[in-house]
């Protein structure tokens, strides 16, 4: 009796030990690539982790934490179906998506050490960036997105998750050091989206409650997507540069030709594409075809409706907003801030970090349930 509950013990603690160090090896898998270009491959660090467990589970697999991530196994598995009826995919960007999930298909201890975890992402903000950080609060810097030259494309979203969880678990300390590190890589929808999170957080539960009732986000995300075709299509042009006198070109920092670039083919596209999408991965295709070089998309909103369709855009978003609680809906908040910007939905360590954080609040609440 005793060996076998010593097995599990060591079976436990290994689990542990594996996922801790992917975690944060996963984590600051870009920051170490920008030092060491090779580095970079590190965020595949989870599919080795995930063939350790599984030769260790004896092969068997759990699916109690899909619902964490089941919109991003839905996008690969449609993006599969249609591979098979040979239509174009970006093989990579399955493999990015996969490798932020894949390690929920096993049973690990969620008790983690995440202050340490924390602590290595500002070591790597150091290792990355240096001592020396200029900040410029000015209005024309924050226009430009140049208020720090200590920006990052990773660490300033997850600074921002790491802010928020420590909201949750009433760490100010932590919460406080965090709003630092994400001013010193300040990203401007990174502080937005922590803003808005923040101000879910402080209403009343009621309101809190409302706003998931009435599936709230999923219409501001159909809206939002309505608003880029506008954008697209110019019907905001002549009203920004008479009220600032600037281009809206300068404001989206350029993400508004974009829009037309994308939007313009969409219209000679059939309906029953447009309900099915053109394939994930295929918006760089489709920009490279118009510009002649490539070109990342920054607006997952748009990406997920494009390379997937309509009827996925809908799913996606009502999975993950489906039974979330108040903690794990402040989570998804920030998150969807970022799609509306950013290309996060393949950013491997961010979308890890949020379902980290994600399953560890579930296991929260439903120790305060009981």
């Amino acid at each position: 009796m005793n060996k076998s509950l010593n097995s599990k013990a060591q079976s436990d603690f290994a689990k542990i030990d594996l996922v801790f160090w992917t975690i944060v090896i996963v984590l600051g898998a870009t920051e170490f690539g920008n030092l060491v270009s090779q580095l970079r491959f590190l965020k595949y660090l989870p599919l080795a982790a995930a063939l350790i467990l599984l030769v260790k589970n004896n092969f068997t697999i759990s699916t109690s934490r899909v619902k964490y991530f089941a919109p991003f196994l839905m996008i690969v598995l449609w993006s599969a179906t249609k591979l098979l009826f040979g239509q174009p995919i970006s093989i990579p960007e399955l493999i990015f998506i996969i490798s932020s999930f894949i390690l929920f298909f096993f049973e690990f201890n969620l008790d983690l050490n995440y202050k340490l975890i924390n602590q290595f992402l500002f070591a790597f903000f150091f290792l990355s960036v240096g001592l020396k950080i200029q900040i410029d609060f000015s209005l024309e810097a924050l226009l430009a997105s140049e208020t720090s030259s200590g920006e990052t494309n990773m660490l300033p979203f997850l600074f921002g998750f790491f802010t928020l969880f420590w909201v949750v678990k009433r760490n100010w300390l932590y919460v406080v050091v965090n709003i630092f590190f994400s001013i010193l890589t300040f990203k401007r929808i990174a502080i937005v989206g922590i803003i808005i999170g923040l101000l879910y957080w402080i209403l009343p539960s009621r309101f809190k409650n409302f706003i998931n009732r009435i599936h709230l986000p999923i219409i501001i995300n159909l809206t939002l997507l309505m608003f880029f075709f506008f954008v697209a299509s110019g019907a905001f042009d002549e009203a920004v540069k008479e009220l600032t006198g600037l281009s809206i070109g300068h404001f989206t920092q350029g993400r508004s030709t974009f829009f037309e670039l994308v939007f313009s083919p969409l219209e000679e596209i059939s309906l029953r594409v447009l309900s099915v999408g053109i394939g994930q991965g295929q918006l760089v295709e489709l920009l490279f075809y118009q510009l002649g070089e490539r070109q990342l998309f920054h607006n997952d909103l748009v990406k997920i409706f494009v390379e997937n369709g309509l009827i996925v855009f809908l799913l996606f978003f009502s999975f993950f907003y489906r039974r979330k609680t108040h903690s794990q809906m402040l989570l998804a908040l920030y998150l969807n801030v970022l799609f509306i910007t950013d290309n996060t939905l393949i950013y491997t360590p961010v979308i890890f970090l949020f379902l980290l954080f994600t399953a560890e609040f579930d296991i929260q609440h439903t120790k305060n349930v009981r």
